[in-house]
């Protein structure tokens, strides 16, 4: 019988036909993103495009070559996507990477110059997907931020993180397990 017909007529018995023809099923990055992504509340078009920059930031972080403000102002009296960049960067360092930020910038800020950079490339292209991205800066990194972390990470390292950076979400994540930071 054709895998096909199998498939189609008994579906939980594909795995099985897998299986037994020694065919091993890898997902790729973008199936692995898409499973932690999909169940988000946003748009499937930003849904997609979150997908394929998690997928490409899992082999190439964003270069960090020059300030995110100087790489704005200069996006913006350039080629339209460059801003795009810009928004790319501000969505992985608010999204994948708070904690790399740095002590001086704050997630906030990087939200709005992305949340900005997004509305720019949005209304110089007419974008629905671009404004979307702008609309929804905050919500897609949120997404990004669960889509992205480590679930393996222990309290300790939650705690360090927490306390050396002050990302809501850390502390968010280290409540729900019982554990929480006082401060002075």
């Amino acid at each position: 019988m054709h895998a096909a017909t199998i498939a189609r007529s008994h579906p939980a018995s594909l795995p099985q036909l897998y299986k037994s023809l020694n065919v091993e099923l890898v997902p790729t990055l973008e199936t692995y993103f898409y499973d932690r992504v999909e169940p988000s509340a946003l748009d499937g078009d930003v849904k997609a495009y979150l997908v394929m920059r998690l997928a490409h930031w899992a082999k190439h972080e964003p270069s960090d070559d020059q300030p995110l403000a100087l790489e704005y102002m200069s996006a913006l009296h350039s080629h339209h996507w460059r801003l795009r960049a810009v928004g790319d960067r501000a969505l992985y360092w608010a999204g994948v990477a708070p904690h790399s930020m740095g002590p001086m910038v704050t997630r906030r800020y990087v939200e709005d110059v992305g949340t900005s950079a997004y509305a720019k490339l949005g209304e110089s292209l007419n974008s629905g997907l671009f404004w979307m991205l702008s609309e929804k800066f905050k919500e897609a990194t949120e997404v990004l931020y669960e889509a992205s972390r480590n679930q393996a990470e222990s309290v300790e390292e939650l705690v360090e993180r927490a306390l050396r950076n002050g990302d809501d979400r850390d502390e968010e994540q280290l409540r729900q397990q019982g554990v929480f930071l006082l401060r002075p």
